[in-house]
């Protein structure tokens, strides 16, 4: 699937897509931003619902700027579904992360979902790729990171929260509440050696930050599984997603993440809230405590969901640079788009009740 080079100034509002989850990536002077992707327009042209977007094959859309997120680029599709029936990732892609190496070599961690029959579509696999170049993921074979069928008895041994085998997956969801958490990887790097975090939930069924962490520098390398790290709010919501961490000039590490109070796939969508949280700790480890002194939530976000952190380089200007789509929630022409890009004060962390983020005209 290919696009025209349109330029989109401040917000991407794709006319011919729904966008929504969003990480990133910096190479020499190029932003590069992805996205989850599905065209609004079914192929014998009749008008996809976004509410029914998961009965849809998505793709991994690309975009890119060069004037640090005021405009974008449409760079077309990065990555699609495997044509191979067989494979774990035949039935939909979800999201990921881009990690660069030291020779700009970008390595594409993503979330593949199996193509399966019946009651069980949303089998979740973590994969990752040496991508071809950051314009696509090209033709190499995936390494499977992470598998809850394959990895099931030494996952729930290290305190992750799994139904049985047979049920993974299952459209209902996880003993009666969300579906599966096995997904959303993103990459990074910590004292000399390659970590993933990854959206996952405790053996109590509550939301957490799964970890592995890989044997050395190659895609091909093994990815060991580290006990899932806690949050100390996860009682305010129910269900956890795209988890991001990065280093700052504090010394602290930031995750930023999304999170839902969906308690069971049965909620319709209009009992949901979402927020985008922002926790700090001394390292990617943890122990993690909430940005905000008072809260994790960040405000003046409102539908506001699956943000990424653009530009890290906050010592010059005290602040961070983020992009997010909106969610359903905002009810409006904007939904399933990109706003454009917003800050946060890095001398609030730590200091506010709660952090803010700063986008005039968003309000």
């Amino acid at each position: 699937m290919g696009f025209s080079m349109t330029t989109f100034h401040g917000a991407i509002r794709h006319p011919e897509l729904f966008l929504w989850d969003s990480w990133s990536c910096r190479l020499q002077d190029t932003l590069h931003l992805y996205c989850l992707a599905l065209p609004r327009l079914g192929a014998d042209g009749h008008a996809i619902h976004p509410d029914q977007r998961n009965q849809y094959a998505f793709h991994i859309h690309h975009f890119t700027s060069s004037n640090e997120g005021q405009t974008w680029v449409d760079a077309g599709t990065f990555q699609h579904p495997a044509e191979a029936k067989d494979r774990f990732d035949s039935g939909n892609v979800w999201s990921g992360s881009i990690w660069l190496t030291q020779d700009g070599l970008p390595w594409s961690a993503y979330t593949g979902i199996a193509q399966r029959e019946g009651e069980h579509p949303f089998l979740q696999t973590i994969a990752v790729i040496e991508a071809e170049s950051t314009h696509s993921v090209g033709n190499d074979l995936p390494q499977v990171a992470l598998c809850p069928v394959r990895d099931h008895a030494h996952a729930t041994a290290m305190g992750y929260g799994l139904s049985d085998k047979e049920d993974l997956g299952h459209r209902a969801g996880e003993a009666d509440g969300n579906i599966l958490a096995w997904r959303d990887p993103f990459i990074f790097e910590f004292d000399n050696s390659l970590y993933m975090a990854f959206a996952a939930k405790n053996t109590s069924g509550k939301p957490a930050v799964g970890i592995g962490k890989f044997s050395d520098k190659t895609p091909s390398s093994q990815c060991e599984l580290i006990h899932p790290m806690t949050l100390p709010d996860i009682d305010d919501y129910g269900q956890l997603e795209v988890p991001k961490l990065y280093p700052l000039a504090s010394g602290d590490w930031l995750l930023l993440c999304a999170t839902t109070d969906r308690r069971s796939e049965q909620q319709p969508a209009t009992e949901v809230s979402t927020q985008i949280r922002l926790y700090l700790a001394p390292t990617p480890l943890g122990p993690w405590r909430t940005a905000g002194k008072a809260s994790s939530i960040l405000g003046n976000a409102d539908h506001l969901f699956g943000a990424t952190l653009i530009d890290v380089a906050e010592s010059a200007t005290d602040k961070l640079w983020l992009m997010a789509p909106f969610t359903m929630g905002c009810g409006d022409e904007r939904a399933l788009t990109f706003a454009p890009r917003f800050s946060i004060d890095t001398k609030t962390l730590d200091v506010a009740d709660q952090i803010n983020a700063d986008h005039p005209g968003l309000a």
